[in-house]
This record gives structure tokens, C-alpha cells and sequence, in this order.
């Protein structure tokens, strides 16, 4: 994909993304809200969200056990925004790509299963903590298959220079801007 594709990419707004991507752009902002504030009723928002869009009960536990592995074990801040962000960060992209890319490779050849996602997680994560996220991550790609919420493939976010720069000088959080 060229530059200018990727910075197509990178300017789309939340309103721009497909119905998948939103509600799983929306669920890891929440869960982001719920982490940094102790906040239950956000928990149970990203539950309820879930269900109304028929994804399976017990998701939003695999979806805390990911990003409870990306929480703890990440090497650099992630720009995460805050769930009414109009925009969509770098990081969320490439968060909504190690996702869809957990879909096609559990559609196709589970062979190939850890390699493609863990690409997209390198960039902050240790290999021991990549190789934790992976079942949440898998159980969280099944249950939006289950419920025929795919995401778009997001391999341009792998070559994109503006996304996972150097990392240098970032600091160890997940944490919201805005």
C-alpha cells in the first residue's frame, strides 16, 4: 500500500469504520476507561454492548484477559483515546489489525496461526507476553466470527512508517488521551 493510502488509513475517523470495527474500537476504549478508573459500570457497558450486538456472553472476559496482558506487559505507552474520540490512533489501528489478522488466520491455516498477529503486537510486547495474548486474543476473534463481525485486514499498518516508529522515549502505559 503506498503513503498516501496510509495516511488515508490513519485520517479515517470512528464514523468511517464498519460496524466490527467500531464496536471493537469502542470495547477496548472502554476497557482502557474501566482500567484506568476502577470504573464497574464501564465494565459491564462493554458486556452489554457485546450482547446487544450478538456477540457471545463471556467475551468481554476474553477481552479483559487481552488487554490485561497488553496492560501489564507492554514496553511502551499505546495510544488509546477516549471512547467519544471523533479519531482513530496508530496504535488502535494496528490493535483492530492483530485482531483481524487472529480472524483470518483462524478461518485458514492454523498453522500459521501465532505469526501473522504477533507482528502486530512486537511492537509492544515481550515474545512471553505475545504468546499470553494469543488465546485471549484468538477467543475475542472467534466470538466476533461467531457473531459475523469481521474486521478489515490491516497489513498496511506493518509497513506504515508513521505507525510504530521508533519507540524510543515512550513511556511503559497503556493509557487515554483527550
Amino acid at each position: 500500500m503506498s503513503h498516501l493510502a496510509d495516511e488515508a488509513y490513519l485520517k479515517e475517523s470512528f464514523r468511517a469504520l464498519t460496524h466490527p470495527e467500531q464496536l471493537a474500537l469502542w470495547a477496548i476504549r472502554m476497557w482502557v476507561r474501566a482500567y484506568r478508573t476502577e470504573d464497574r459500570e464501564a465494565a459491564e457497558a462493554i458486556r452489554h454492548g457485546l450482547i446487544l450486538s450478538d456477540v457471545p456472553d463471556g467475551t468481554d472476559a476474553a477481552l479483559d484477559r487481552f488487554m490485561t496482558v497488553l496492560a501489564v506487559s507492554t514496553q511502551v505507552s499505546i495510544d488509546i483515546r477516549c471512547p467519544n474520540c471523533k479519531s482513530v490512533s496508530p496504535d488502535e489501528h494496528r490493535l483492530m489489525g492483530a485482531l483481524a489478522a487472529m480472524q483470518q488466520t483462524g478461518r485458514h491455516d492454523p498453522a500459521i496461526l501465532p505469526m501473522v498477529p504477533d507482528r502486530y503486537l512486537s511492537v509492544w510486547l515481550p515474545p512471553a507476553a505475545i504468546r499470553l495474548s494469543r488465546a485471549p486474543l484468538q477467543a475475542l476473534a472467534h466470538a466476533f466470527d461467531e457473531a459475523e463481525l469481521r474486521l478489515r485486514p490491516r497489513s498496511w499498518v506493518l509497513q506504515s512508517a508513521a505507525v510504530g516508529e521508533a519507540i524510543e522515549g515512550r513511556s511503559a502505559t497503556v493509557h487515554t488521551i483527550h
